[in-house]
């Protein structure tokens, strides 16, 4: 580590006043891992942290302890934490595929569009189409389109230029068969679904307790 880091790491700015709209604080105590040693920290719950300093300063240690310390094996290993009763779990995102493909998405990484999917089965429509409910994914063959692979678009790849994309010429960017989108739940297509923002396709799924705890 050098010296720039070494004195950085010294006054990193590990507590933090309390918010006067957020009351619930996760308090992390003589954290104590690598190049950190006995620092307190304390983060908002229900609010979004930045973790920000010099390279070396301990940003991805910290991250690192917090997180494994909800670990069961690991508990108490790095310092002592309080006020994470509520904290089901942790989750740590990367730049790395967060599903089986690179195309996967947050929504199906938890598991939220396979209940989607599923649900969209169970409509009258579906059933009398037979349609189960790996065919409303896009990432697997089945309902989705083949040209496009479920994307809605097509690579053009250009010599000395950078590639480029086109709207499918074939599903015309609704990436999935007519026969799918034929299906709709609250009036709402899969495809309306993926891309209807959250603040407003949430009021469809309003009665459904299941969704909406996700």
């Amino acid at each position: 580590m050098s010296a720039g880091a070494k004195k950085y790491n010294q006054k990193m700015m590990f507590d933090f006043k309390e918010s006067t709209v957020l009351k619930d604080f996760l308090k992390f105590e003589n954290i104590s891992f690598r190049n950190i040693s006995q620092q307190n920290a304390m983060f908002p719950i229900g609010g979004i942290t930045c973790i920000t300093g010099v390279s070396g300063s301990g940003k991805s240690t910290l991250a690192t302890a917090v997180a494994e310390s909800f670990d069961k094996n690991r508990a108490k290993k790095y310092g002592e934490i309080y006020g994470g009763e509520s904290i089901k779990r942790i989750i740590k995102v990367t730049q790395s595929p967060i599903g089986k493909t690179p195309r996967s998405t947050v929504a199906s990484y938890l598991e939220i569009f396979d209940e989607i999917r599923t649900l969209f089965s169970k409509i009258s429509a579906a059933k009398k189409l037979k349609l189960s409910p790996s065919m409303f994914s896009m990432n697997v063959k089945g309902g989705r389109c083949e040209c496009c692979q479920g994307t809605g678009l097509q690579k053009i790849e250009l010599n000395f230029l950078p590639s480029t994309y086109i709207t499918c010429p074939e599903c015309n960017g609704q990436r999935y068969s007519d026969e799918i989108l034929s299906v709709t739940y609250q009036g709402k297509t899969i495809l309306d679904v993926l891309e209807t923002p959250i603040s407003e396709i949430i009021e469809i799924f309003r009665d459904t307790k299941k969704y909406i705890r996700f």
